[in-house]
């Protein structure tokens, strides 16, 4: 009970409590029992996430807009290359029920984007079948995170391409932070060289993949102040950083 505690308090986005989150993955289809319940995801926004706390692993499904979720320890944990199964002693924060459910999870093969299939047979023998987008982390990328997946990102240069000369500058010594999902809707904070401020409003999905270097990276768009649309592209290599894209400007930001 003790540890179930620790991750509700985690799962309702409202403690400073500390865990590392190893894995996360976006919902995109939901079936239900073999019937399609795709639709709902648009008022869920769901996520899995893979735990780890006080040396214990976790598995959490949260429906963010609805401040819902199951959660619960995994046992018996069982990997074979992409495969992998384990027992989920979950708990549900909407209607108290909770049980053991048999999870197994399938890296499906789609080119640069990591894309898994999670089926979860419950107590109940309901049929539940999510197909998400995501992945783990390497060692060396997982990140302390607080409640929702909150993270920073410290920069100390930068450098500028603008597409009409089709160059690069020098890098220029800065000091950026970064600090992303400071929200459920995962918008994203810049704290600025010069004392400054701005909040990017994330409005689109996550997408994922690497360059042909085999550099992994994430990407989303996001809207600044004045309402006009940035793009932001993380990369896992902080020596690679974070890219911004807008109006024919790139902005990267790195660390050495």
């Amino acid at each position: 009970m003790k540890y179930l505690l620790i991750i509700a308090l985690l799962a309702l986005s409202s403690t400073t409590l500390k865990a590392t989150t190893y894995g996360k993955f976006k919902v995109y289809k939901y079936h239900l029992n073999d019937i399609n319940h795709s639709t709902e995801l648009a008022s869920t926004d769901q996520y899995l996430f893979f735990v780890k706390t006080e040396g214990n692993d976790f598995f959490i499904n949260k429906m963010v807009k609805k401040g819902t979720y199951s959660f619960g320890a995994i046992i018996n944990l069982e990997t074979n290359g992409k495969f992998a199964t384990f027992s989920w002693k979950y708990e549900n924060s909407y209607n108290n029920d909770s049980g053991t459910a048999l999870v197994s999870m399938t890296e499906m093969e789609t080119g640069n984007k990591r894309k898994y299939y999670f089926k979860i047979i419950t107590q109940k023998k309901d049929l539940i079948e999510y197909w998400c987008i995501g992945g783990f982390n390497s060692e060396e990328e997982r990140t302390e995170t607080e409640d929702n997946g909150k993270f920073r990102k410290d920069y100390n240069k930068v450098a500028f391409y603008t597409m009409k000369d089709d160059s690069w500058s020098e890098w220029f010594d800065v000091e950026h932070t970064f600090v992303f999902n400071i929200n459920e809707n995962g918008d994203i904070k810049h704290y600025k060289e010069n004392g400054t401020t701005e909040v990017y409003r994330k409005v689109s999905e996550v997408e994922e993949g690497q360059t042909d270097d085999g550099e992994k990276y994430q990407i989303i768009t996001t809207l600044d102040a004045e309402g006009d649309e940035i793009r932001l592209q993380l990369f896992s290599n902080s020596s690679i950083g974070l890219k911004l894209m807008y109006k024919g400007l790139m902005v990267q930001f790195a660390s050495n």
